[in-house]
């Protein structure tokens, strides 16, 4: 939303990336007129496919309704998950620019004239919400099942499409933000989730050399989709010995990531450039290699070492959620705060239970 979500949108439009999705832009371009019924008469089934899964006939809807004219935001996202785009090179590298660009620029037509300002921007939060809960929550699944689709999209990425997609949703995120005008938005909650499952997503030379999984079975799909109607937050307070790993060093000998190898390789062609005052280089190197580091994500260059943490944070993102609402409601925050940094033991044997009563 920014001048970097300009500069990725420019290039998804040079690359021909944003044809992908030309039936939501197309829409733009024809006016519409809602009907009075239109939540009742065109809104009701779409959802009611999208509730048994029929998401070929949500697909297909939504883009009679583009043609007509309509780019309404619910069924924008609607559509924008249920066609699957997104789960490809060009669909994953288009979209934040799309969603940019509909907030930015034509915000007017996302909904109809009756929604207030206050409302229009909780039904955007909403659907936004919406649309990352369940791209994040497929994703999961597909990482989880080893899916050939997944696999396609792995195998088409690199470290630094993956590097730029990420940074690209913290600066969507911040657009939100500014745009929707609003600290406490669902939408953000789900756009850093999603971020943690493209964390996730191996892109290594070695993982694209791997045997790939058989095509999805239909029940694997119908899994898929049990899994994703399991939209209640389980309760941590079972599972917390549970997700803690087994007393051992998990911290011994991490594979070497192909974005750790690139940096260890800059840094030595960087002193070698020293040694030979080949400075014009050494110095192109060295800011290269003075932006990794401050902007250095750590789960980007050993995702052994922090995929366990991301995953069990993903897993349980939404009771988390709550529970640093539920701390953020408490004047003892301070107190617990200092406890957790002088005494990690005294800090878990504590009793905490009241604060979500």
């Amino acid at each position: 939303m920014n001048n970097h979500n300009q500069n990725q949108n420019d290039l998804a439009e040079d690359m021909g990336e944003r044809e992908i999705y030309a039936a939501v832009y197309e829409s733009l371009q024809v006016p519409y007129a809602y009907p009075d019924d239109f939540d009742q008469a065109v809104l009701a089934p779409i959802d009611e496919h999208m509730r048994v899964r029929v998401l070929p006939a949500v697909t297909q809807t939504c883009l009679t309704l583009f043609s007509q004219g309509c780019s309404d935001i619910r069924v924008i996202c609607l559509y924008l998950y249920a066609s699957d785009l997104w789960l490809s090179r060009a669909g994953m590298c288009a979209l934040l620019p799309l969603l940019a660009e509909l907030l930015t620029e034509y915000r007017h037509q996302l909904l109809p004239q009756t929604f207030t300002a206050e409302a229009e921007l909780a039904e955007i939060d909403l659907n936004l919400a919406l649309l990352f809960k369940k791209i994040t929550r497929k994703l999961g699944f597909k990482l989880t099942q080893s899916s050939s689709t997944l696999q396609q999209l792995v195998d088409d990425l690199d470290t630094d499409t993956q590097s730029a997609h990420l940074e690209e949703i913290e600066d969507f995120t911040q657009g939100l933000l500014q745009h929707l005008d609003g600290t406490e938005l669902s939408s953000v909650m789900y756009l850093k989730m999603y971020q943690e499952k493209i964390t996730l997503l191996d892109v290594s030379p070695s993982a694209a050399q791997a045997p790939h999984s058989a095509p999805e079975s239909e029940s694997e799909s119908e899994s898929e989709g049990e899994w994703e109607q399991d939209i209640e937050p389980a309760s941590t307070k079972s599972q917390i010995g549970s997700d803690l790993p087994a007393q051992t060093n998990s911290f011994v000998q991490p594979e070497t990531s192909n974005a750790l190898a690139q940096l260890l390789k800059k840094m030595t062609v960087f002193q070698n450039l020293l040694q030979q005052q080949d400075y014009l280089k050494a110095a192109i190197i060295k800011e290269d290699i003075a932006h990794i580091i401050e902007n250095f994500d750590p789960r980007l260059y050993f995702p052994a070492l922090f995929g366990p943490y991301v995953q069990a944070q993903i897993s349980h993102g939404e009771a988390l959620m709550e529970a640093q609402m539920a701390l953020s409601q408490q004047a003892s925050i301070d107190a617990l705060n200092e406890l957790y940094h002088m005494d990690l033991d005294a800090f878990i044997a504590l009793e905490l239970n009241s604060f979500y009563e």
